[in-house]
């Protein structure tokens, strides 16, 4: 699908679908390791779509998805993968400081480790 251009919500929507019919860590881990090889903007706008279902409810997954995601992008072991999304997410800042992916990524992030939230906006030129 990603390769095919769809939309952020037509991505989630089949990686919502798959996790819900079957959440482990394998299944997560997959879904991480598609995202991370896509561009790191889809990446970004998927990772902002996690938490809100299509009919306004928040998804009961979201938490300790988007908790497995920020631990990986933050580990060594995908240095690449961190340094692909800050790049992505300093365009956006240059380009507009006040982008609805750029704060929502980073407010995100917060939610589920504030620590990382911290090295992200400092590595990206945010200011606190």
């Amino acid at each position: 699908m990603i390769g095919s251009r769809a939309t952020p919500n037509e991505v989630i929507a089949t990686i919502r679908k798959r996790l819900h019919g079957r959440y482990e860590a394998d299944e997560v881990k997959a879904c991480w390791l598609v995202l991370t090889e896509a561009d790191a903007l889809v990446f970004v706008r998927v990772f902002c779509l996690f938490p809100y279902m299509p009919d306004g409810q928040a998804d009961p997954l979201a938490r300790p998805i988007l908790e497995t995601f920020v631990t990986r992008l933050m580990h060594e072991k995908y240095a690449a993968t961190y340094a692909k999304v800050i790049a992505a997410l300093k365009n956006l800042h240059k380009v507009k400081a006040d982008s609805p992916a750029l704060v929502n990524f980073v407010a995100l992030v917060k939610w589920v480790d504030g620590e990382a939230a911290a090295k992200l906006a400092k590595d990206i030129g945010m200011t606190a």
